[in-house]
């Protein structure tokens, strides 16, 4: 195994272990967001 193959596996598992993270921040940040607007636009 080459340091390059390696080293995409390990980004590879990483992406994925971040992933649902990333979108439940961005779901939250959405709702969040979306309640502000409607609190401003009321």
């Amino acid at each position: 195994m080459s340091k390059e193959i390696i080293e995409n596996v390990v980004v590879s598992l990483a992406a994925l272990l971040l992933a649902p993270w990333v979108v439940l921040f961005f779901v939250k940040y959405y709702a969040w967001t979306r309640g502000m607007l409607e609190e401003i636009l009321k």
